[in-house]
């Protein structure tokens, strides 16, 4: 019997325990190695408003999408998402079209914004609810490997990889407009918050290299956290002395989570191995917890608990790096960048850092400051980004 390629074994395995696990009704365009083409979508069904809901959205339309995309070290892998229209009837060529990247939402596939709807509703469906009134098509991956666990089995989202959620922004894009081509336009731009506006800015590094049969417009991000690569081979060091009189708010959440992406993303290091028994089950935990509850329950512990002893291999240090790394250069379109003075999280100077040496490589960067803490400068932005995408899409016709 003629050996088939792993690849087509991947997507038929993918498929058939889909179709068993989430009970999805799945359909395979073409044959199955086209089914690997990043931004393929291998299925879609009606996105239930009582998971999602979003003012000036058309609730009728809304859908849940499994589709093909990149995963870390450039594995593939599937991702999820949502796409949502407007209620006005699309233009000609269709929607022109925003990929939202979301903050964090925690590790655990029942985390997915299209399975669980966004963790902190009331600020992200306000922001997008404003998008979808000016008549943009919103469509929302919910990164490689959530929402997604169980289905491809190379594992949970690697979170803390500031690059991998980028190129499943931009195909979530592709798998879009694949599912209704008269409807969402090829024209498009990425905005993401905190974890998404890492996501936002890898994105528009790659976009028209990586997906040259899309239009890109450019980029919106808030609440920006950079240059952690930078800091990694310190922060790993000092990580299991971190006792602070005051634990800084969800940073010990974050480190548990940013564990267990480097455990997904690079396996091999065997990052458990360093963790106390404290450490190792609260990582564990962090797969069936989302972030508001991680945070809730590790609002008093001491990020030095997680651990038993120092991670000496310096192949973490090196692989959290990687993973941390946000682009300086590669960008073609223009950038929209804003944080707030008060940010406790996104840290402004250090984003101006970022954005100088973006300038330097010949990026053009809208950089903006607003007297808003980590969460409120998504809402205070929208003065300033809205004609900012306006202008990108009138730009480009």
């Amino acid at each position: 019997m003629r050996e088939i390629p792993w690849r087509r074994r991947v997507v038929a395995v993918a498929l058939a325990v889909a179709t068993a696990v989430t009970g999805l009704s799945l359909t395979l365009p073409g044959q199955a190695a086209a089914a690997l083409a990043n931004g393929t979508a291998i299925s879609s069904e009606p996105l239930p408003t009582s998971v999602w809901t979003i003012n000036g959205a058309d609730a009728g339309k809304q859908r849940r999408v499994v589709y093909w995309t990149r995963g870390p070290q450039g594995r593939p892998g599937l991702s999820s998402g949502a796409i949502f229209l407007p209620t006005t009837p699309p233009p000609p060529g269709g929607y022109p079209v925003l990929s939202w990247a979301h903050g964090t939402v925690g590790i655990g596939n029942q985390c997915a914004p299209s399975i669980h709807g966004p963790v902190y509703r009331d600020r992200d469906n306000n922001y997008l609810s404003h998008w979808l009134r000016l008549g943009y098509a919103v469509v929302a991956s919910d990164y490689y490997g959530l929402g997604t666990y169980g289905i491809d089995g190379t594992g949970h989202h690697p979170y803390a990889d500031a690059q991998t959620p980028g190129y499943n922004v931009i195909d979530m894009v592709r798998a879009a407009h694949q599912l209704m081509p008269s409807v969402i336009s090829t024209r498009w731009a990425a905005i993401g918050q905190s974890q998404g506006g890492q996501a936002s800015v890898a994105a528009a590094s790659v976009a028209e290299k990586y997906a040259p049969d899309l239009r890109f417009v450019g980029s919106v991000s808030t609440g920006l956290t950079g240059y952690f690569d930078r800091l990694a081979p310190y922060v790993i060091w000092l990580a299991p002395y971190a006792s602070l009189p005051v634990p800084i708010e969800d940073a010990t959440a974050y480190v548990v989570f940013t564990l267990a992406g480097i455990q997904a993303a690079y396996p091999e290091l065997n990052i458990a191995s360093y963790l106390s028994p404290l450490g190792k089950n609260l990582m564990n935990e962090a797969n069936d917890k989302c972030d508001d509850q991680m945070n809730a329950e590790l609002a008093n512990v001491q990020i030095s608990k997680l651990f038993a002893k120092t991670p000496d291999d310096l192949r973490i240090s090196a692989a959290f790096a990687q993973m941390q790394r946000i682009p300086t250069s590669g960008f073609t379109k223009p950038l929209f960048i804003a944080e707030g003075y008060f940010d406790d999280t996104a840290i402004y100077p250090v984003t101006a850092s970022l954005v100088k040496d973006m300038r330097a490589s010949g990026a053009t960067v809208n950089f903006h400051g607003y007297p808003t803490t980590h969460d409120s400068t998504m809402q205070a932005s929208l003065v300033d980004s809205t004609p900012f995408l306006a202008g990108r899409f009138a730009a480009v016709p």
